[in-house]
């Protein structure tokens, strides 16, 4: 347990942090739960994704969205409980990941100014207005939330996110510029690039991000212009096109945010909420992922179902598909993976054993640590309905022993171990009409370890109770197998 009695694998939102969100419009930094190892490689991947203006498979262009649909680690990310499960507080069940987006911020790319989207995902930021998003009904309320993820420490000057607290509440005022002078736009010139590579860049569409430059020089003999002529040319074409811009407000200093955070680390918001880019005055390229969910009411990408698989980012989008996080698809009309929550996610990180349920991922600040959470009831496991006592169910105390060797043998392997300093602090009782939310922690000491089983209610942001501890030792004598005859014989006769 941590400092304070909080469990070291919280997954939820406090009562507080939900007030926060529904006052500021954002909450975070959250801890993140991603090893460091897993965050360097997803940091490397994406990395590799925009230095080298990789050609998306689905798209069939360089992109920075939605490689969640490519990359096993950036689903896993956004598919984690520990993101899941706080964004059922706030948004409910019945929830689709629908979209993702790298940040590359490399040295020499400036502020980007203040901006919010209302929630129709329409490419205004491009000039256009091809709706992403249609909600089910259109209230005074949002529809889509963000989790933006640090990849690496964001410090002051390497580009961290900013907001201003409660502007989620005010629609601000916006204004069409030419694309030069959006907030969105980076110079197709950073990085020096030579006449043929910003040619074929040009007519690949791996110019300007989310642009259509393949007829950029559809007559023109670039080779034949000096760097002054093509840079005036290039700036000429490109400000032709109309983009959208916040126009200037004042906001109270006190209001603005500026988060730093430690790589790993996430923050959840509505795009409603204002938010900008610092600029990264560092030698080092700073980068973060973050993916947008939205209720499965919504219906996603509208356009389609009249033929039009342009989106507003000007991505053929005919072979997009959403993620069902969890619940229910209440929208039929959505191109989803599968049609079933969780689908996807157990064949990237199948479950362990069917007492343990998910094995969360290992924490680089706690070392030895490994830990799994089940949602437990009377129909999770058919043999809890042989421990009713007056319509609840007692779990035995033999369950957590049979849990703690199944743990020992992900962890340790397979081998003999010896159950030690046994103890049961509260007996664990499922109502009729209840479920609780079960971990069991593992914690490495030598070549044995210390299991630790809580559980609090499956709803809300109940405490978490202690309900047994036990140690586990290496021992030339073998128990029995977790699931074994023997096993399951002492586990229905405990009380």
């Amino acid at each position: 347990m941590r400092a304070g009695g909080q469990h070291p694998w919280e997954l939820s939102l406090s009562e507080q942090q939900q007030r926060d969100f529904e006052r500021d419009g954002f909450v975070g930094p959250l801890p993140g739960f991603l090893s460091i190892d897993e965050v360097d490689a997803l940091r490397r991947e994406l990395d590799d994704v925009v230095s080298n203006r990789r050609s998306h498979p689905l798209y069939g262009r360089f992109s920075v969205r939605d490689w969640h649909l490519v990359s096993p680690l950036a689903m896993r990310l956004f598919t984690h409980p520990a993101i899941v499960r706080r964004l059922q507080q706030l948004a409910g069940e019945d929830l689709l990941l629908w979209r993702s987006k790298i940040f590359h911020r490399a040295l020499g790319d400036g502020e980007m100014g203040w901006h919010q989207e209302w929630g129709w995902f329409n490419g205004e930021e491009l000039g256009n207005d091809r709706p992403g998003l249609i909600p089910s009904s259109v209230g005074g309320d949002w529809w889509n939330l963000t989790v933006w993820v640090a990849l690496e420490d964001l410090t002051p000057d390497n580009g961290p996110l900013r907001f201003i607290r409660g502007s989620q509440k005010t629609r601000f005022p916006i204004q069409r510029v030419p694309l030069v002078d959006s907030a969105f736009f980076r110079d197709p010139f950073l990085g020096d690039p030579d006449v043929a590579t910003l040619v074929e860049r040009a007519r690949d569409n791996r110019l300007v991000l989310d642009v259509d430059t393949s007829r950029m020089f559809d007559g023109i003999d670039a080779h034949l212009l000096s760097r002054d002529a093509l840079k005036t040319y290039v700036r000429n074409w490109l400000s032709s096109l109309q983009a959208a811009i916040t126009l200037p407000f004042d906001a109270p200093a006190e209001s603005v945010v500026t988060l730093t955070m430690k790589k790993g680390d996430f923050v959840i918001f509505t795009e409603r909420t204002m938010h900008a880019l610092l600029p990264n005055d560092t030698a080092s390229t700073r980068i973060a992922i973050h993916c947008q969910v939205t209720t499965s009411d919504t219906l996603v990408y509208p356009g389609r179902l009249r033929g039009d698989f342009t989106d507003g980012s000007n991505l053929d989008i005919s072979r997009h598909r959403c993620v069902l996080l969890s619940g229910r698809k209440l929208n039929r009309a959505n191109a989803c993976l599968h049609e079933e929550a969780g689908t996807l996610l157990a064949g990237l990180a199948p479950r362990a054993h069917g007492l343990l349920g998910e094995r969360l991922l290992d924490r680089a600040e706690a070392p030895g640590l490994h830990c799994w959470e089940n949602r437990l009831d009377a129909r999770t496991v058919p043999f809890l309905g042989d421990s009713k006592m007056r319509g609840s169910v007692h779990i035995p105390g033999v369950t957590y022993v049979e849990m703690a060797l199944a743990a020992a043998e992900a962890v340790l392997g397979r081998r003999p171990v010896s159950v030690e300093d046994v103890e049961y602090h509260h007996a664990l009782v499922l109502q009729e009409d209840g479920a609780r939310r079960l971990q069991l922690s593992l914690q490495r000491e030598g070549e044995g370890a210390a299991v630790r089983v809580h559980s609090r209610p499956a709803e809300g942001a109940g405490a978490w109770q202690l309900h047994a501890s036990l140690r586990l030792r290496p021992d030339a004598l073998a128990l029995p197998e977790p699931g074994s005859d023997a096993v399951r014989a002492g586990r229905r006769s405990a009380v």
